[in-house]
């Protein structure tokens, strides 16, 4: 019952693509199929190590945070193009946009869950509604976070702090994740990258 993308990432796989074609290569059989009926699998212990690896070399903590609302903007990506998409929409809001000043969040929206890399939001919020026509409302539920503080208010800094969580972090670690939107607050020339957990 555990989700794929989790499953890739707890593995050390940076998608559920190359998660699903070593899993094909290695069983003969989809990671979807291996669910549906019994089949004979190998099964080797997970390799992990005594302590989790930061990204960044940098310490975390688990948060608690009520549910808020921020206000702003999204763009429609994917796996593919988030890393382009995501610095975009914050370059064509302050040509648009040029008094909004610098959001205090960022945030992604997963349409179909975190196993599905076809389609996100990435959004751009600011805690108080912008002066600006379309704006929209974007609730954030209430959760416990892994919270890691990335020195850098970066797109590149932030991007490789992600990449290094997914694929160095998280398939060490003793946590799940949960399958709702995960945050960047931006504060005090930081960046908190928080990432909901069960």
């Amino acid at each position: 019952d555990y989700r794929i993308a989790d499953l890739a990432a707890q593995y050390g796989y940076c998608s559920t693509e190359s998660f699903s074609r070593a899993f094909r290569k290695f069983h003969g059989i989809n990671p979807s199929q291996a669910r549906l009926s019994p089949h004979v699998l190998q099964c080797y212990p997970r390799l992990s190590l005594p302590e989790p690896i930061s990204p960044c070399n940098h310490s975390y903590e688990i948060v608690e945070l009520p549910d808020f609302e921020l206000y702003g903007f999204g763009v429609e990506t994917n796996f593919d193009h988030i890393k382009v998409d995501a610095p975009s929409i914050y370059l064509e809001l302050e040509r648009k946009y040029p008094t909004l000043g610098h959001p205090d969040y960022g945030m992604i929206t997963y349409h179909h869950g975190r196993d599905s890399h076809e389609r996100y939001e990435y959004c751009v919020l600011w805690t108080n509604p912008p002066q600006a026509p379309e704006t929209r409302i974007y609730r954030v539920p209430n959760s416990r976070w892994i919270k890691f503080v990335i020195p850098s208010q970066e797109a590149i800094d932030i991007q490789r702090s992600s990449d290094q969580f997914y694929c160095e972090f998280l398939p060490t670690c003793p946590y799940r994740l949960k399958n709702q939107p995960e945050l960047e607050h931006y504060h005090d020339a930081v960046t908190d990258f928080l990432i909901p957990i069960i």
